[in-house]
């Protein structure tokens, strides 16, 4: 079966006609009557009644008729579709980042995002990471920059490590600390750590270099919210953070950000999409618009990191 079968069956059982449909597709009578009696021999029934008037489609003749009306009707959009794919993506995107990361990227991303791909209303959600994956696995997020995968299956999920992120010890920028270009893993325990709660990525990863390190730390204050945190610092606390949370907060002088050594801390960003979000054009070109931004950023300086 071909689309020219197809395309002849379509005008036959429209006109109900075989002289008819010979003219309007321009084609000798006997060669259309031909074709049909070969889809018929081809699918084993008969697909028209024939009477002295014509022809009218049988049970199956309608059937066929509806399906290869919309398979001709794709075939007619192809050209069209294809250069809409490749040149103008559109729909909405959703893609969450977590608040350690969104100070640095969010702006930057739909910023490029919307001179590149007017088209695609980017929708960005900030949460913390074990929240962002809860979300992309319930379906309301096409993707999320995570920094645990661990519990996305490839089944379901795309993976992408992008790169390795140190994480700093962050204390008030008074000047008590401003000799110091490093801290020791062991000195940790004389801070007084504002963290958030254990069943955060960042807690269980401390927690894990810690038990790495074999040297115990104790948090002061849990407090799952980035905000409370960085008030904390700001009142003469100290935290764990990844350097582009506090980017900006270092650039103005209000916090300075030392790195830990002897073992530093680290951990993997990654960026996790839905597999059937894959399937849409959109999805795809966000998923390397981000990529592309954050490989760019780390290659500049902006975002410190090492990547994957």
């Amino acid at each position: 079966m071909n689309l020219k079968q197809m395309q002849y069956f379509v005008t036959i059982a429209r006109v109900g006609s075989l002289s008819q449909a010979a003219q309007e597709l321009n084609v000798a009578q006997p060669a259309l009557s031909q074709n049909l009696k070969s889809l018929e021999e081809e699918l084993g029934l008969p697909v028209v009644d024939r009477h002295s008037r014509g022809v009218t489609p049988n049970d199956v003749g309608l059937m066929l008729l509806h399906h290869f009306t919309g398979v001709l009707r794709d075939v007619e959009k192809t050209q069209s579709l294809i250069t809409d794919y490749a040149d103008n993506p559109s729909g909405e995107v959703k893609v969450g980042v977590t608040t350690t990361a969104a100070g640095i990227l969010i702006a930057p991303l739909l910023t490029l995002a919307a001179e590149k791909y007017p088209r695609i209303w980017l929708h960005a959600v900030e949460g913390m990471s074990g929240t962002l994956r809860e979300a992309l696995q319930l379906g309301n997020l096409d993707m999320a920059i995570l920094y645990d995968a661990s519990m996305l299956d490839s089944e379901n999920f795309v993976v992408t490590p992008i790169m390795t992120e140190e994480l700093f010890l962050v204390v008030r920028n008074d000047g008590r600390l401003r000799h110091r270009t490093s801290i020791p893993f062991e000195m940790l325990p004389e801070f007084r750590l504002v963290l958030p709660s254990q069943h955060h990525t960042l807690a269980k990863r401390i927690k894990n270099a810690s038990a790495n390190a074999k040297v115990p730390l104790e948090t002061h204050f849990d407090v799952d919210s980035f905000t409370g945190m960085i008030s904390l610092v700001r009142a003469g606390f100290e935290s764990i953070l990844p350097y582009a949370s506090v980017s900006e907060l270092v650039e103005k002088g209000e916090v300075q950000a030392i790195p830990i050594d002897s073992p530093p801390i680290q951990w993997t960003v990654y960026l996790a999409t839905a597999q059937k979000g894959v399937r849409s054009r959109a999805v795809r070109t966000v998923h390397k618009l981000v990529t592309q931004t954050m490989e760019t950023m780390v290659e500049r300086g902006d975002w410190p990191g090492r990547l994957v």
